[in-house]
């Protein structure tokens, strides 16, 4: 191998890659990525954590055809480090030891053959759908699914819905429920489950700008663009039927509020205890909230606008999960309180519910007046 490349090109190129190799397993060439050079002015980066496989190509000078694994920490690390415009990575003939050399410094490291890492499937789907503003989506949905799962798969996952109204996705941990929609030109009649760590992991190394062309293999989800190929599993299985959950939804009332005010309200009332509980409370034209945690209290309150119903009560609710829903909020929102004091949170682009939850012991015990508006 002998091959030279422009070094910020090759870096940002190995973040990429770096970014589905686990940092963890006991496959240690796993933690690699393969570098397959050619003799065409083109060299390709790819790496898998077997769910999820992706392959990203960038122009370069090569001498001839050669292909090998390199620890992805240690690439990233090493490109990131030198100094020049261009860097060379060689080896002589056969050997497992690499040379990674720009104008004033080098680097050499012990490396894997090609033939150990494992063969990555490149299907191509003979039907695409071109899909533009994937990060995005995906944020506003990825934060509510339950990754750590193991007992129901369906609930480490997103549902992407390609219909005849365009992209949509939902994603739901159990205790709350998020969709959110993507591109309306991306039209289809198709629906899977794809894991959100997959999801995040696309959004991470892509841009909304960036216009996909994506297609299924029955096994897999495919994203392709220029000189980036992604693959990511599909679980097998129906998911919850979120539209008819969401029709079903009867808010008692529901206020208007500004989703900037509304994020600092709450968010400097749970910055106490951000993993614990949040009360929401409502009493016409002002929303009041409080957090208690094992040394403090907090109460914060805001001024909405009452839509529907008469704004009255006072609800607890899981903080984390509210947090994140309104850090990938934009603009006016309404908030609802349906049956059951389920919480309803929807804007343009996304809707948001989750089920009530008890207040603190502390509070059921002294509960305290809730602040007058003034």
């Amino acid at each position: 191998m002998n091959v030279t490349a422009n070094r910020l090109e090759l870096l940002r190129t190995a973040k990429q890659a770096a970014s589905v190799a686990p940092n963890i397993t006991p496959l240690e060439v796993l933690k690699g990525i393969l570098i397959q050079a050619g003799s065409d002015g083109h060299m390709n980066l790819s790496a898998t954590n077997l769910e999820i496989a992706v392959c990203i190509g960038l122009p370069c000078k090569s001498e001839s055809e050669d292909a090998v694994v390199v620890n992805a920490r240690l690439l990233v690390g090493m490109l990131e480090h030198l100094g020049g415009e261009s860097v060379t990575l060689s080896r002589n003939g056969d050997t497992l030891v690499l040379t990674v050399k720009s104008d004033t410094a080098y680097y050499q490291i012990p490396i894997m053959g090609s033939n150990c890492f494992p063969q990555i499937e490149m299907p191509f789907p003979e039907d695409t759908i071109p899909v533009t503003g994937l990060p995005k989506m995906v944020r506003r949905i990825a934060f509510a699914v339950d990754k750590k799962n193991t007992e129901k798969p369906m609930l480490r996952c997103v549902n992407l819905m390609f219909t005849k109204d365009g992209l949509k996705a939902a994603g739901s941990d159990g205790c709350c429920v998020a969709t959110a929609k993507g591109d309306e030109k991306s039209t289809g009649d198709i629906s899977m489950m794809v894991p959100a760590s997959s999801l995040e992991t696309l959004a991470r190394i892509s841009s909304d700008k960036d216009v996909f062309q994506v297609g299924t293999t029955g096994k897999n989800i495919v994203f392709t663009k220029k000189d980036l190929f992604f693959s990511a599993r599909i679980l097998d299985g129906e998911y919850i039927n979120t539209e008819a959950l969401i029709a079903k939804l009867k808010n008692r009332f529901t206020v208007l509020a500004d989703i900037e005010e509304l994020r600092e309200t709450l968010y400097a009332t749970a910055s106490i205890d951000p993993e614990g509980t949040l009360m929401l409370g409502f009493d016409g034209n002002l929303l009041y909230t409080r957090c208690d945690s094992e040394y403090a209290k907090a109460v914060n309150s805001m001024s909405v606008i009452p839509l529907t119903g008469t704004p009255k009560g006072e609800f607890w609710y899981r903080s984390r999960q509210l947090m994140e829903c309104l850090r990938v909020s934009e603009g006016m929102t309404t908030v609802g309180i349906a049956q059951s004091g389920l919480l309803t949170v929807a804007s343009e682009n996304i809707h948001y519910f989750q089920s009530t939850v008890r207040a603190p012991a502390s509070v059921r015990k002294a509960p305290d007046p809730a602040p007058q508006a003034a």
